[in-house]
């Protein structure tokens, strides 16, 4: 019997000691703000890239260089992949800022194992690393403590394409007490219901103003703000931006101002 219970006890902390890898399959490269260093064996100097990857939620998401990007990532052990590669559609005028976003997109697609050495992050595909990033302290929204409420957000793009300046004129801002979102569209007055929890949020009941705008763009901005906003589903709050999607999909951008 006392064999019996000496198999049994070794058997289940095996599995114990099993299931905490899987569990922890990933724990060296969350929670971390990896900035963009080298990339296929050359410094990149001063820019924004950087990512943040979450494997539980196989998630991740950060800045290119010039635009914004998300996707899909898969951990197991040392190998790990990334997938659905998507990014803002934004031009930067600089073309090696450009390059280095394209590098940097491709290099994730070809990813096949990584390797964290203090705080430095190496993404190989197969033996060759192309990737290197360093853990810096995040400045997103966690950071910071931004919410809905503390700031008028001003619209930048939709769907990744920049509004201009007439379409800066619409805003959104958030009365988290009457759970009520309103603003301008850039044209007329708007205004309903939103709930938010965690980062997932609805808009309901929006109603706005009549008034024609026929001078620019700006009802055809207002038809599709408003149409990105009835789609709604979930947000983020990053580097002073909030994020609105339909899944993965980035439909609004929104920069915060002081109200």
């Amino acid at each position: 019997m006392t064999g019996f219970f000496k198999a049994l006890i070794s058997s289940f902390a095996v599995m114990v000691v099993l299931a905490l890898g899987t569990f922890a399959q990933g724990a060296d490269l969350g929670a971390k703000h990896w900035q963009l260093t080298y990339l296929n064996g050359k410094a990149v100097g001063n820019t924004k890239a950087y990512m943040e990857i979450d494997p539980p939620a196989g998630r991740f998401n950060g800045n290119a260089g010039c635009n914004r990007m998300f996707g899909s990532v898969k951990v197991d052990g040392r190998s790990v992949t990334f997938s659905g590669v998507g990014m803002t559609r934004m031009a930067c005028i600089d073309s090696n800022v450009m390059k280095v976003e394209a590098d940097f997109a491709k290099a994730l697609e070809q990813a096949t194992r990584y390797r964290v050495n203090g705080d430095e992050l190496s993404i190989y595909a197969g033996d060759k690393r192309t990737i290197r990033l360093r853990a810096t302290e995040s400045d997103g929204s966690a950071a910071e403590g931004v919410k809905l409420e503390d700031k008028k957000w001003v619209l930048q793009s939709i769907r990744g394409t920049s509004v201009g300046e007439s379409g800066k004129l619409a805003f959104i801002n958030f009365d988290a007490k009457k759970g009520s979102a309103g603003g301008n569209t850039s044209c007329n007055v708007f205004g309903g219901n939103y709930a938010a929890k965690g980062n997932l949020i609805t808009f309901t009941q929006t109603i706005s103003t009549m008034r024609a705008c026929i001078e620019d763009e700006r009802m055809n901005i207002e038809r599709a703000f408003l149409d990105a906003l009835q789609k709604t589903d979930r947000f983020e709050i990053k580097d002073g931006l909030l994020s609105l999607y339909k899944g993965e999909e980035l439909l609004l951008t929104l920069k915060g101002e002081t109200k």
